[in-house]
């Protein structure tokens, strides 16, 4: 029912016995109609319940994240989903009845982010996540509509990704050579492993006999994950120099689980091992401007350069979707060429 009263339109609403009468003022006639519709289809999907209209955003971000963050992500993710929600939300949100947010409440929100001097792919976290909170609302019938769809995320600027060219790689692994962790850097170049990966691998996971290295596990500072950074268990075949290094390695590590261990037994710690290890023993060459991940872009852009495919790459790397690895294909020599020869007219 719609009464026009004082220059605005009174929507009432009623949903049966034991609930309350609703009524709310609109500017517009059609926003009080489309009000009605709203608490009709919740009505009709039985969301209309005590327990419903009490729940607040931060009982939504308990459940969500018991649900869907506590037991499927990494210790240090879930560290930064905490931070982004009590930095970002819960100052706008957490006390909000969730079905009287509003798309005006998310704004609030927003513009708050905007205001933090962050960088745009920081920005576009924090909004994802701000979606992905109510998407799970709706999913769990909690809301017909998320009141955040409207955000948009902001253009990041791709950097260009570095990667070590021959001379630098040589200087690199002569530098290297005597250290401890020389097998880490070997293995790096030669598999494209993540840090962490490698931190983590085990010798149950070093298959000699069909040359192959099954990456299933990740070192975090939390300790080991039976998981990879992206939840996807590969093979990575090992070439020869990788192979003669693993093996006369195995000789001096019988007793060790772990393929790579530090000077006091323990295994390698992935935690700011660029500052501590990596960095210190290339400052003042030519190849104190990269990062230990660097070798990660280095073993793929090598890989493409050699004539590699795209496919092959992505399997190796571990990316969940193939744009990631794509940023890779112009280095290939030959991609555009072939590319181009599925138009052919004469």
């Amino acid at each position: 029912m719609i009464e026009f009263r004082n220059n605005k339109y009174r929507a009432r609403f009623y949903a049966g016995r034991g609930l309350k009468k609703e009524s709310k003022s609109f500017e517009t006639k059609q926003e009080a109609e489309s009000w009605l519709k709203t608490k009709d289809a919740q009505k009709t999907l039985g969301l209309l319940d005590a327990k419903f209209k009490e729940i607040l955003f931060n009982d939504l971000v308990k459940e969500w994240y018991e649900t869907e963050v506590k037991f499927r992500l990494l210790k240090s993710t879930q560290r930064d989903y905490k931070s982004i929600c009590n930095r970002y939300f819960f100052p706008y949100l957490r006390t909000l009845v969730l079905s009287q947010i509003k798309a005006s409440d998310c704004d609030k929100v927003y513009k708050n982010i905007l205001n933090q001097n962050l960088s745009a792919k920081t920005i576009n976290k924090a909004i994802v996540l701000l979606k992905q909170i109510f998407n799970f609302a709706v999913k769990r019938d909690l809301l017909l509509k998320s009141p955040a769809r409207h955000l948009n995320t902001h253009k990041v600027t791709q950097s260009q990704d570095s990667y070590l060219n021959h001379a630098e790689i040589n200087l690199l692994l002569k530098k290297v050579k005597n250290e401890w962790f020389y097998g880490v850097i070997l293995m790096a170049l030669n598999t494209g492993m993540r840090l962490g990966e490698i931190a983590g691998l085990q010798w149950d996971m070093v298959d000699f006999e069909r040359r192959t290295i099954h990456v299933v596990r990740n070192q975090t500072k939390d300790g080991l994950n039976d998981f990879t950074k992206t939840n996807i268990k590969r093979s990575i075949p090992m070439n020869d120099p990788l192979i003669q290094f693993l093996l006369s390695h195995k000789k001096s590590r019988l007793m060790a689980k772990y393929v790579f261990i530090d000077p006091t037994g323990k295994n390698v710690s992935p935690d700011h091992f660029t500052n501590r290890h990596f960095r210190p023993l290339v400052n003042g060459t030519i190849v104190a401007k990269y990062r230990f991940h660097d070798l990660r872009h280095t073993f793929a852009s090598h890989f493409m350069m050699n004539g590699g495919s795209l496919y092959d790459l992505q399997k190796f790397l571990g990316h969940t979707k193939m744009e990631m690895t794509s940023r890779y294909a112009h280095l290939c020599p030959d991609y555009l060429h072939d590319k181009i020869q599925i138009i052919n007219f004469s």
